[in-house]
């Protein structure tokens, strides 16, 4: 297995386990499982730019460093439908690095059950089919 077929998998298992993570939240509205659930988003984030990077590196992309250079080249190549949300996303990931306000978390959960989940399956789709 190359090095980019295994961040592949496991971005894919991280994926199904942000799902799993919303699933409960969406049942509990525990702050625990927000606050997991929130915490496998930024690891599926960590998982989505890299590999990204890894498939742009794999296309002669070699200066690309920062998550959002990343998803910026990524956009111009139709990698991803929606430069605005993954601009979001990662803008939220970074969020969560500092916030301990609930309503903030509130919100960022409720971003990554709609628009952000979407986002990142469709990333999953595309990079998979490659």
């Amino acid at each position: 297995m190359s090095n980019f077929e295994h961040r592949i998998e496991n971005f894919k298992k991280s994926v199904e386990r942000l799902e799993e993570a919303l699933a409960e939240y969406n049942t509990t509205k525990s702050t625990t499982v927000r606050d997991g659930a929130i915490h496998r988003f930024k690891l599926c984030t960590e998982l989505a730019w890299k590999t990204t990077r890894e498939y742009l590196a794999e296309q002669g992309f070699m200066e690309l460093n920062s998550p959002k250079t990343v998803m910026r080249e990524a956009s111009s190549y139709k990698i991803i439908d929606d430069q605005d949300t993954w601009i979001q996303i990662l803008n939220d990931r970074n969020l969560t690095f500092h916030v301990y306000d609930d309503k903030i978390a509130d919100e960022i959960v409720k971003r990554v059950g709609t628009s952000h989940i979407l986002a990142l399956k469709q990333l999953l789709e595309y990079l998979t089919d490659k």
